[in-house]
């Protein structure tokens, strides 16, 4: 087992490290704690003010702008889902904990053989359902509807860092399932099989756009393609895994812009919100 973390420690820190980094720089900015969304699960009239009958049968999420709150009910499920959130304020409730526990069983039944890419594919869902500061990296538009299931979705938007988004393919690009994948080829195409899977899993649809974290308030922020994975892992491993925010900056600024973009997944263009319809679908 330590010659297992030793010898993946870079692939672990890369992606965690990139969390924090949003997390610290959101904080450093003194913005208020705040979320874009909410989830419940299905319950009949008798059911109200019960646990969740079913984590695997919920609501279409809402769009809904509000403030974190303790979890109640579901500590032991974020005990092991999200262990680093414990005991503090935040915006998944107690329903959601449980969905996204639930949804935590296909990933160990898909990724469960290559540890790294497991923690870390669960640490990204645990920040998007659960950050505090969830609502200044994602955008929950309206629900919309989908090819091939008879519900509707919720639109939404979540900007993310080159860093972050090749270091969860890096991790994950040697898994059989990934491999099998014709979009798991390359970071891109990853990040589109998670947006259009979240569709079954989650009653989501997420449109990944690369984010400037390093923008002042009053400029506009542009939405660009993702390079490959590779030049990035490359950039970490010239500067070192420092885990300072300083070197996490430094490789952000240093990421060339592209062509702007959005992935499109199987929603029909039709439903999508202006803002998301102006914007043009990412090559992978």
């Amino acid at each position: 087992m330590t010659t297992f973390w030793l010898k993946n420690y870079k692939k672990f820190l890369l992606v965690w490290i990139s969390l924090l980094s949003l997390i610290s720089f959101i904080i450093c900015e003194e913005r208020l704690p705040k979320c874009s969304f909410t989830q419940s699960c299905i319950r009949e009239p008798s059911q109200k003010g019960t646990p969740c009958p079913d984590p695997s049968n919920s609501e279409t999420p809402v769009a809904q702008v509000g403030f974190p709150k303790m979890p109640t009910t579901s500590r032991k499920y974020l005990a092991e889902a999200c262990p680093y959130l414990l005991d503090q304020e935040l915006c998944c409730n107690d329903d959601q904990i449980l969905v996204m526990y639930n949804n935590f069983k296909t990933i160990d039944s898909l990724f469960g053989n290559c540890l790294i890419c497991s923690i870390n594919l669960k640490r990204f869902w645990c920040e998007y359902t659960c950050s505090p500061y969830q609502f200044y990296f994602l955008d929950s538009h309206s629900q919309v509807r989908v090819d091939d299931v008879d519900y509707p979705v919720l639109n939404q938007t979540m900007r993310m860092g080159n860093d972050v988004a090749c270091g969860i393919f890096e991790s994950c690009k040697k898994n059989p399932f990934v491999a099998s994948l014709a979009s798991g080829q390359s970071a891109p195409g990853f990040l589109e099989f998670m947006g259009s899977n979240a569709v079954q899993t989650g009653k989501i649809i997420i449109f990944f756009v690369k984010r400037k974290w390093l923008i002042d308030d009053d400029e506009e922020e542009e939405n660009e393609n993702f390079s490959e994975g590779d030049d990035m892992l490359g950039k970490y491993q010239e500067n070192g895994t420092s885990s300072s925010h300083e070197s996490v900056q430094r490789l952000i600024n240093d990421t060339q812009p592209h062509d702007v973009s959005v992935l499109e997944g199987r929603i029909n263009s039709s439903s999508i919100p202006t803002e998301s319809r102006n914007q043009d679908s990412m090559r992978g």
